[in-house]
């Protein structure tokens, strides 16, 4: 190799050791522009409130900006050859290539603003700042909550308009709970339009046949394109036979790529397309097969969960709702499922809980007839009917001390050998007093005669690490 060779080996790894270097340092340089601005925005407002915002636009943001540096700093090597030889074409090639770098710019620019938006929540107001705006509604005044068609977002319908919060924003459970402590009637108002209405007894909610049809003809129509495609082309113009099946290798390759790099949740099959919750059972019937139902004392947790999704290595918030129950099984319903029932999981959650966890919520103003159920407990009759007693007046008592009828009403119902419904009770006053160490005992006794024996060694850890702190 000669040292001309050698020479143009060095240049040519310089051009593209520039070239990279441009790229990362621009993308460094916004990203920490973009990030800085946003910090400054949360420190200042960090003594007024909870501050919310999200990374997820700003993230999106660098990756456009830091493709259009990338492509600017390429505009060097055809601009070096233009300057060398006066090319018209490496002219052109540069200026294309900067102009391309340019819009990504401003794409990525673009993007980046919801990420300079934060949400701060005050003990009586909600305020939304923006870049140049700020705008503050008082809690009291929030009439009903929304989930958004098109974007992962819900709309609060206020008396002076509606505003608009992302749920990408870090920390939306922890928002909407604490919205929803503030004033009560956001969800009460919301649901009283819908199926979830808490006045009714029976809460019916379906994803229509519109939307499964419209799924089924989607997935019909993009397995045809992607498959299909290669015949059209030969149909309509001349193509030959032999390269038929490279086409159709190509749609395949496009087919694999698309589902290996984008996470959608259009139609999931295995979450419930049907969901009727009532203040004793809860009943559910997927895609395939018949109904399922449970009785509501064996639901234990009604949780939304985040979850973090990566579409194009760019993470994506996902807020699933799953009811646990005391026999194993999991039901989830996603974002998009909820939307397609014409609610959210948010919404979803609070009904469940509303009907089936919270005693509070099953209470009666009628404090007499609570007494008059303790009274029948009180005389005395036999295990069976007791526990009944005992249900009748958890559901009418209206604090604490009908909570603790849970712990009366496992004992009994574990003499009767019923474990499943025994550890439901216990849960449900394990809920409220964490550190009863007897009744987490009690609760590992549900678990040992082989019902869900692999809870019992964790369970009775927990009892035994409470006996050690007392």
């Amino acid at each position: 190799m000669s040292l001309s060779e050698l020479a143009a080996g060095a240049v040519v790894l310089a051009a593209v050791a520039l070239v990279v270097s441009v790229g990362v340092f621009g993308a460094r340089w916004a990203g920490r522009t973009l990030f800085n601005r946003r910090e400054r925005t949360v420190e200042e407002l960090a003594d007024v409130g909870l501050v919310y915002g999200s990374d997820v636009a700003i993230r999106l943001a660098l990756v456009l900006v830091w493709l259009g540096f990338a492509l600017g700093s390429l505009s060097l090597l055809p601009a070096a050859v233009w300057l060398v030889d006066a090319d018209p074409d490496a002219s052109r090639a540069a200026i294309g290539l900067v102009a391309v770098g340019a819009v990504f710019v401003g794409i990525g620019l673009v993007c980046s603003l919801p990420g300079q938006t934060v949400v701060v929540l005050e003990p009586d107001r909600l305020t939304k700042v923006k870049l140049w705006t700020k705008r503050s509604v008082p809690i009291a005044s929030i009439e009903a909550i929304e989930e958004a068609r098109w974007w992962p977002a819900s709309v609060l319908s206020t008396s002076d308009g509606r505003m608009r919060l992302s749920r990408t924003m870090a920390g939306f459970d922890d928002l909407f709970d604490r919205l929803v402590a503030q004033a009560p009637r956001l969800v009460s108002d919301s649901m009283s339009a819908s199926a979830l209405a808490p006045d009714r007894d029976l809460s019916h909610l379906a994803v229509s046949r519109k939307t499964i049809t419209a799924a089924a003809v989607g997935l019909g129509l993009g397995l045809v394109l992607v498959l299909g495609w290669p015949w059209m082309v030969e149909v309509i113009g001349d193509n030959p036979t032999r390269d038929r099946f490279l086409f159709m290798a190509i749609g395949l390759f496009m087919w694999g790529l698309v589902a290996l790099l984008v996470r959608t949740e259009s139609f999931p099959a295995r979450q419930p397309i049907e969901l009727k919750i009532a203040s004793d059972r809860l009943m559910w019937r997927g895609l395939r097969g018949g109904w399922l139902e449970r009785p509501a004392n064996q639901l234990y947790a009604a949780s939304v969960e985040t979850t973090i999704i990566y579409v194009r290595g760019q993470p994506g918030h996902r807020h699933p709702l799953r009811l646990r129950f005391v026999d194993g099984t999991v039901v989830e319903i996603g974002d998009r499922r909820a939307a397609q029932m014409g609610t959210s999981t948010h919404l979803i959650s609070a009904a469940v809980r509303q009907r089936c966890l919270s005693v509070g919520a099953r209470t009666h103003s009628d404090h007499s007839a609570a007494r008059h159920a303790i009274g029948q407990i009180e005389s005395g009759c036999e295990p069976s009917a007791e526990v009944e007693q005992i249900r009748r007046a958890i559901g009418l008592w209206p604090n604490e001390g009908g909570l603790g009828l849970h712990l009366r009403a496992g004992d009994l119902l574990r003499r009767l050998d019923r474990p499943a419904e025994a550890a439901a009770h216990y849960r449900a006053y394990l809920d409220v007093f964490a550190d009863d160490a007897t009744a987490w005992q009690a609760l590992a006794e549900c678990f040992r005669g082989g019902y869900r024996s692999e809870l019992y060694d964790e369970t009775i850890a927990i009892a035994e690490q409470l006996l050690m702190r007392s």
